[in-house]
């Protein structure tokens, strides 16, 4: 007898095809690369670095990387969304020299759609300077990129640091302070996955706690540090209000008398060790004279 035949279950392999994934509009949709999946839903959420240089064809932009998003796949073709900007290490090592001081600062930033971006900008100047003029230019660079990132779309934000827009701004802002070389942007990104909350005022992040210079003090939130100073103007004004008071007091007349009894008991100059035995010197030689008249005088008689 023909032995049977076993069937065997073969898994369904699906086949799978290239996605072409395209640049946003600002890159006038350029070809960024292919990914090879077999559905297309598998090609959303993917991301994507590219160089500067190959998508403005400019080899002056070589040090910088643009970083994407694929938001949503459209007749087989990848959309993407501009998520980060960077520099590269290399570039930030040629950018600073002996004699120079580079600033650099990191914060969040609102923009007008309500999206949180963090910004990292990197300043180098021209010549060393103190610790509290690098403190100036960075508040400084950090309220101007604020104010420009405030006024406009997410979009906008990162078209104007790839054109050098924001760079120019601050470096027009600063170059009041101090002579600066020059400034970039190390990192812009969107800021996902923290405690943020955004308002409509303001960024209302996570607690930024304070080093205290005083051993033995514990690191205190930027709220909790208001409020001990808030205190202790608190105190000073009370204090100064009670020495203020207490020079107002006016003493009694009784209290006038006895002070001013006070006063000539100390006017009166104590006799010193050296005065009295002085004293008594004069005193004995006083005796010896008057001894020796009274036997002149004796003397005298007897004649």
């Amino acid at each position: 007898m023909a032995g049977k035949k076993r069937k065997t279950n073969t898994p369904k392999v699906k086949k799978k095809k290239w996605f072409p994934i395209h640049a946003p509009a600002y890159f006038n949709e350029q070809l960024l690369g292919e990914t090879y999946v077999a559905e297309s839903s598998l090609v959303h959420g993917k991301y994507l670095t590219a160089n500067l240089s190959t998508l403005a064809k400019s080899m002056r932009k070589q040090s910088m990387n643009v970083h994407f998003r694929v938001t949503e796949v459209k007749e087989g073709k990848a959309e993407t969304e501009i998520i980060g900007y960077s520099l590269i290490n290399s570039a930030l090592k040629r950018l600073v020299r002996r004699g120079r001081d580079k600033i650099t600062d990191s914060f969040l930033s609102k923009t007008k759609d309500k999206k949180i971006i963090r910004i990292k900008p990197l300043i180098i100047t021209m010549n060393k300077g103190t610790k509290s003029l690098q403190t100036a230019i960075r508040l400084l660079a950090r309220k101007t990129i604020r104010e420009h990132v405030f006024s406009k779309d997410a979009v906008d934000v990162f078209a104007d640091i790839i054109d050098g827009k924001i760079q120019k701004q601050i470096k027009h802002a600063v170059k009041e302070l101090a002579p600066i070389k020059s400034v970039d942007i190390r990192i812009a990104r969107f800021e996902e996955n923290t405690d943020i909350i955004v308002t409509d005022k303001d960024v209302v992040s996570e607690k930024v706690y304070i080093r205290r210079k005083e051993e033995g003090e514990k690191h205190l939130s930027e709220e909790e540090l208001q409020a001990l100073e808030e205190a202790r103007a608190k105190a000073k004004a009370e204090e100064a209000a009670l020495l203020g008071s207490s020079d107002d007091f006016e003493p009694l007349e009784d209290d006038e008398d006895d002070f001013d009894e006070d006063e000539d008991d100390e006017d009166e100059e104590p006799v010193s060790k050296k005065e009295e035995d002085s004293s008594e010197d004069d005193l004995d030689e006083d005796d010896e004279q008057q001894d020796e008249d009274d036997d002149e005088s004796s003397d005298s008689k007897k004649e």
